[in-house]
């Protein structure tokens, strides 16, 4: 009987911890998910009130509280695709940029004549 409990303590000491971090990482990732999607309501609110595109996060300021950031305290990656479309992603948990890639949490938004500024 003290060898069932030992055990059932010994497994609990491993698998609790583990599922409080997916659990973690499923909140991390969803709060991820909810500012990239206000970042693209961010470029449509600029693209309305200017008729082009922001280059960077940094030009559409106007209108966002403040820089955008991921669950990792990551500053949202934003830059222009090669066809004028906007591309912005989280690094995810790992903090680097792999190019929208590995455990990068991307997104990319289809908007209203996606023209940069010329």
């Amino acid at each position: 009987m003290i060898a069932v409990t030992l055990v059932a303590i010994i497994l609990l000491g491993i698998f609790l911890p583990c599922m409080f971090d997916l659990r973690a990482g499923t909140v991390a990732r969803a709060r991820t998910e909810m500012q990239l999607r206000t970042v693209a309501s961010a470029i449509d609110k600029f693209q309305g009130q200017h008729g082009y595109l922001p280059r960077t996060l940094d030009e559409a300021a106007s209108v966002l509280n403040r820089k955008p950031k991921d669950a990792w305290e990551t500053p949202i990656v934003y830059r222009m695709s090669e066809s004028g479309s906007p591309v912005y992603y989280s690094a995810g948990p790992n903090r680097r940029d792999d190019g929208g890639k590995h455990d990068d949490i991307f997104s990319i938004e289809k908007h209203r004549n996606a023209s940069p500024r010329r």
